[in-house]
């Protein structure tokens, strides 16, 4: 009877299936793009095109670079009253 074992990955599979800092604030901003798009879509036609995706876009970054540091900052606080 032959024993069979699966290669061991090169990779740890948990790092992997996560994304980084970076790659969620990515898919954030990407988010928080489409929300603004759809929302004042009515705004393109006045500014135009061009100008409204770069605003909707630097609208995301500054709206998307807050949030996990945020997160963090509330989970310490709701630890610490937990533990109170």
């Amino acid at each position: 009877m032959i024993k069979f074992t699966a290669p061991k990955p090169s990779i740890n599979m948990e790092k992997a299936k996560k994304p980084n800092l970076k790659e969620k604030n990515q898919i954030l901003r990407k988010e928080t793009e489409e929300i603004l798009t759809a929302t004042f879509s009515h705004l393109k036609e006045v500014i135009g095109e061009k100008k409204f995706n770069e605003k909707v876009r630097k609208a995301g970054k500054i709206l998307a670079a807050g949030v996990e540091k945020r997160k963090a900052k509330l989970e310490a606080i709701k630890e610490k009253s937990a533990s109170s």
